[in-house]
């Protein structure tokens, strides 16, 4: 299962915390995978798929990977980016970020990132997919052109109804 999420900006300066939303601005939609195609005649809907289950917080962690525990590293993209390419993609928590494929409507190749969230489910941005792609495919832990995983195909699509690419480039 892939879902997707709009844009999503989060500035912290303590754990984040779960918290129950009564009233979700969420109107989630899924499409199964037939044929490698979205099933957009039937879809899904659950109507608790966004109730609270209980579930108690963790607080965000950034994982115990020696390279994540050099102290506080700078992120940054533009200017003076110093990004180094993370190399053992099949340790964790690396090994949970992977590769997302499609065919666009156009008939191109899209790609994109994807974490996998649990055993069965992939979490990426909105704007990765549309009702359009197909051929959905997950490979987690790729390195380059080194896959140590195999790659799944998806089975279920979900989105938001009400959300809209705003970068028409993307998506397609």
């Amino acid at each position: 299962m892939i879902l997707t999420a709009g844009a999503l900006a989060i500035t912290a300066t303590a754990p984040a915390v779960a918290a129950p939303v009564d009233n979700p601005t969420i109107d989630p939609v899924g499409y199964n995978i037939v044929n490698g195609v979205q099933d957009q005649e039937h879809p899904i809907t659950v109507a608790d798929i966004t109730k609270d289950t209980g579930s108690s917080s963790t607080p965000s962690s950034l994982g115990t990977h020696p390279i994540l525990e050099q102290g506080n590293v700078e992120e940054k993209i533009i200017e003076g980016d110093s990004r180094t390419q993370v190399t053992t993609t099949t340790e964790a928590p690396f090994r949970w970020v992977g590769l997302i494929t499609y065919t666009t409507q156009a008939g191109g190749t899209g790609r994109c990132t994807g974490s996998l969230v649990a055993a069965d489910t992939v979490v990426t941005a909105g704007h990765c997919l549309n009702k359009n792609g197909s051929n959905i495919t997950f490979t987690p832990g790729q390195n380059g052109a080194d896959k140590r995983f195999c790659t799944a195909k998806a089975s279920q699509v979900w989105y938001d109804k009400n959300w809209q690419c705003r970068w028409p480039r993307l998506g397609a």
